[in-house]
């Protein structure tokens, strides 16, 4: 996640469908192979445009200060993003990995997200 929040447009200008984001695995620093979309690439360019970002900003810019977004505050954020969804005993980056690491084991299968994310064991069954 470090790496993530690290990262500047300069890092992702150039980079095209199907190319791997520059960022490494968690614990072994190797190369992940996290491949971006198309709804990554094409939201990537209107984040760009339309905060006006230079090469040397970071993609994940602080409120406070010069430097990236840190992790805490991060980790608040996403936080603010499970409760807005309803989704009980989920917090922080943590939850959001777990989460992340599991969808593509769910991906052909027809559970909605209130079901995949109750199988992960992370909240109590809710109205969807």
């Amino acid at each position: 996640m470090k790496d993530l929040l690290a990262l500047r447009i300069k890092d992702l200008l150039g980079m095209n469908v199907g190319d791997s984001l520059p960022l490494s695995e968690y614990g072994n620093g190797k190369p992940s192979d996290i491949p971006i979309s198309d709804t990554l690439y094409q939201t990537f360019q209107r984040y760009q445009e339309e905060a006006g970002l230079k090469p040397e900003d970071y993609v994940f810019p602080s409120k406070k200060g010069k430097g990236p977004l840190n992790m805490s505050s991060a980790s608040n954020m996403i936080t603010g993003w499970f409760r807005a969804a309803r989704i009980e005993g989920a917090s922080g980056v943590r939850s959001l990995r777990k989460i992340w690491e599991h969808s593509g084991s769910f991906a052909s299968d027809s559970l909605n997200v209130a079901e995949k994310v109750d199988a992960l064991g992370f909240l109590e069954p809710i109205a969807t």
